[in-house]
């Protein structure tokens, strides 16, 4: 684990918990905050971090409006370090997917009905080499001590649409 990711992955998470769940996707920039306050101090200052010691909180997370994009049409500036990306989803256990209908509207309408669903919120941080962290938390536990952390919470498909961010 990567303790400056760590840091950034817990605030964003603190940070979409406060505003409630039925969010859509978001999606934040990641970048040096030693940098953003070198080569931009008025708008490091504007964002409050003019006295942050970037030791202590390395990167700054700036969301960015995707609006109807995909992640696989964003395209990061080599000035970005990293991102991170907020998605709630609903998960199913393990003996559910036999009798999951083949229609994805199907799907989704019996997934949203099931009694063993669980809703959750995965925020995946990512940085330009790979390195990787990850947190869920549950609806049903909604608290910071109930959450699963780990960078294996991140896809191999999501590590990929990320990585690929950085390619533009």
């Amino acid at each position: 684990m990567n303790p400056s990711l760590h840091i950034v992955l817990l605030e964003l998470s603190d940070q979409v918990a406060a505003e409630g769940w039925g969010q859509p996707a978001r999606l934040f920039a990641l970048v040096s905050t030693a940098d953003l306050q070198r080569d931009d101090p008025a708008f490091a200052a504007q964002l409050g971090l003019a006295e942050v010691d970037p030791t202590v909180a390395p990167w700054t997370a700036l969301e960015d409006d995707f609006g109807n994009s995909t992640l696989e049409e964003v395209a990061w500036p080599p000035t970005v370090d990293g991102c991170a990306v907020a998605v709630e989803r609903l998960t199913l256990p393990p003996t559910a997917e036999a009798d999951l209908p083949a229609d994805p509207t199907e799907a989704a309408r019996w997934a949203a009905e099931h009694p063993d669903r669980q809703e959750i919120r995965l925020v995946a941080c990512m940085l330009r080499d790979g390195t990787r962290d990850a947190a869920v938390r549950f609806r049903a536990h909604d608290t910071r001590e109930d959450m699963v952390f780990g960078p294996e919470l991140v896809t191999a498909e999501l590590a990929a649409v990320l990585l690929g961010t950085f390619a533009g």
